[in-house]
């Protein structure tokens, strides 16, 4: 197979030397059995494979026995027209117990179907074996040999036989798994196209490599995205999977865990690999399909409650929105006129501060009244979803002193109120030591002169109670804080 990949932004990359982990060796159960059995009805034969081990018991060979593997094989002597299509389903076995089938046609005369990882067990009480829950016991175990049938009275169904181990070592049996199109250290990214996509292209090597094809992958799902596998049953040393639509929810993005296992009876080599996977911030092909995706996404975590409090956030990085204030562009904007929705507007934040959304805002505080002064403490930047946690606290303080000295109001109640109209009436002016004659009480010149109302600084002032660096673990965009 050519090791040509495409990455995830549709360019090609190819990776000439693949870097191997260390190959895992097989691990055996400490009681394990293979049973097999034939049968042959009205010119069809029925084959019949069984592999489990014990999970659990007390003496002897009592106890749980968990089904590995089992598999069913029908010869015809005849031709199966129209060719089977393969199907894969989980089969609820009963007594909350279940099984992942996997049918397919491998030949003119032959389906085979099997069904693995799940939970099945059965029992094993004084030498029979078969169901508690049930009461049937249709195997026996005689010395170390085994026998089972799982349908008694079936006239098709062959008697399995098989001879119980104890431990033992596949020592000739190695696995490792690698992600061939990783080229960010186990970082994966969606397309920016609609529908996005993200493909993993997987390689299994097997010693000795003639046992390749009994490779079985366990492949995470992507909550809300269709997950495509190919080859359909995730089986052999080369597969890929390709995921189509963004999911609706961030919790769907982060860490996977891509798995692979071989087996030599009831052994088995296994080898894992853990990616993380990221959406582009900046398209807006999120399930929405209107607004970017790091403002969907982000709208989803505790950036967009300030105090934990609920407020309705609306994308205003549109040219017909609202983010220009006095002839500048704003990273957030407060309407009151929308109020009765809590509503405010969240602007293109790659727009103010670049591909990081850098936003760089004062350090202010203030001595107590009587001699209250104005103090700027120095500068603080922010990125990515720090940025936007700092601008929703900012707007979230407009709503709050509009909640508590606005709502309700004439256009003539407010200015009687607030004279220098800085946003904080009069009355209240003295306790945070403003001048309630300046629109601006301090530092107001140089770069703070753009501070302009005393409302903006106590605004300011509530930006710092977000703590830098606390919300990474939310931020799967690309660029952002786990991936810039």
């Amino acid at each position: 197979m050519p090791r040509l990949m495409l990455s995830l932004f549709a360019s090609a990359v190819l990776l000439a030397h693949p870097v191997w982990a260390c190959a895992a060796g097989a691990k055996c159960p400490e009681l394990s059995v293979y049973l097999e059995g034939t049968s042959s009805f009205m010119g069809a034969v029925y084959t019949e494979r069984l592999t489990m081990h014990r999970v659990s018991g007390g003496s002897g060979y009592d106890g749980k026995w968990l089904i590995d593997e089992f598999e069913q094989q029908i010869d015809y002597p005849w031709i199966v027209s129209p060719a089977v299509p393969p199907s894969n389903t989980r089969v609820d076995m009963g007594f909350g117990m279940w099984m992942n089938n996997f049918s397919r046609q491998v030949g003119p005369r032959t389906l085979l179907v099997t069904s693995t990882a799940g939970n099945y067990k059965l029992d094993v009480v004084g030498g029979k074996v078969g169901l508690v829950a049930t009461g049937r016991f249709s195997g026996s175990i005689t010395g170390d040999e085994m026998t089972f049938k799982f349908d008694p009275s079936s006239s098709t169904e062959p008697v399995l036989k098989g001879r119980i181990m104890r431990g033992g070592k596949a020592e000739d049996l190695e696995l490792s798994i690698l992600v061939m199109n990783d080229v960010n250290g186990g970082k994966f990214c969606y397309s920016a196209e609609t529908p996005a996509t993200l493909k993993l292209v997987l390689e299994a090597r097997v010693t000795p490599a003639e046992r390749a094809s009994g490779v079985e992958w366990t492949l995470p799902e992507i909550p809300g995205s269709v997950r495509i596998v190919e080859p359909v049953d995730s089986r052999g040393p080369y597969v890929t999977v390709t995921y189509k639509l963004l999911p609706e929810e961030n919790s769907s993005f982060g860490e996977k865990t891509i798995s692979a296992r071989i087996r030599s009876g009831a052994c088995k080599a296994e080898d894992s690999k853990t990616i993380r996977v990221f959406y582009p911030s900046k398209a807006e092909n999120n399930p929405g399909g209107r607004d970017p995706n790091w403002f969907y996404y982000w709208g989803q975590t505790p950036a967009a409650k300030p105090g934990g409090h609920a407020v309705n956030l609306v994308y205003g990085g549109h040219p017909y929105s609202f983010c220009h204030w006095e002839g500048e562009g704003t990273a957030g904007f407060f309407a009151p006129q929308h109020h009765q929705h809590r509503t405010f507007y969240i602007c293109d934040l790659t727009a103010v501060g670049g591909n990081t959304m850098s936003n760089r805002f004062p350090i202010l505080s203030r001595s107590q009244p009587p001699n209250a002064t104005g103090v700027l403490a120095g500068w603080r930047t922010t990125t990515f979803i720090d940025t936007f946690a700092s601008i929703v606290i900012h707007e979230n303080e407009h709503i709050r002193m509009y909640e508590m000295w606005k709502m309700g109001k004439t256009e003539a109640q407010l200015e009687a109120e607030d004279s220098d109209k800085d946003g904080v009436p009069n009355e209240k002016e003295e306790q945070f030591g403003f001048d309630p004659a300046m629109r601006q009480t301090w530092l107001t010149t140089g770069e703070t002169a753009k501070i302009k109302y005393d409302e903006e600084w106590l605004c300011y002032v509530a930006m710092q109670a977000h703590a830098l660096g606390s919300l990474d673990k939310y931020d799967w965009s690309h660029p952002g804080k786990q991936w810039p």
